[in-house]
């Protein structure tokens, strides 16, 4: 799978990072999106985004000196019941508020998977490219 524009256009206005091992640029082939450098030997180098794997809703986030719990914010929003319950049922997020999904964007929230396919960084992990 490769990385779209439709997978990253959400967390774009919420200052998303990208790691690779230089310095380099992104561009644009038809709808898909590709970061890059040219590395010293002439070969590109792949830049990815940096996210938060889902299994974190429930853990407190301090990002850009804000402390937030999704999970408590959500109880309020799901009408008295948490996000990580509702997704363990196997909810999607394209049912979700969007409220909701918009603080999920917000935090850097991998919604579509991309750390599990390999197209995006666990913010928690080393990264290695």
């Amino acid at each position: 799978m490769k990385l779209k524009l439709e997978h990253l256009e959400p967390y774009l206005y919420y200052g998303l990072t990208f790691k690779g091992k230089r310095k380099g640029y992104f561009s644009f082939d038809k709808e898909i999106m590709t970061f890059c450098s040219l590395d010293l030997d002439g070969r590109w180098q792949e830049f990815k985004p940096i996210l938060r794997p889902l299994s974190e809703i429930t853990k407190e986030i301090n990002q850009n000196g804000k402390t937030i719990n999704i999970d408590l914010i959500s109880f309020k929003l799901l009408g008295g019941r948490f996000l990580s319950e509702v997704l363990k049922e196997g909810k999607l997020i394209d049912e979700l508020p969007h409220g909701l999904v918009s603080i999920l964007y917000e935090y850097h929230f991998d919604v579509f998977g991309l750390i599990e396919k390999k197209i995006a960084i666990d913010k928690n992990t080393p990264i290695i490219i």
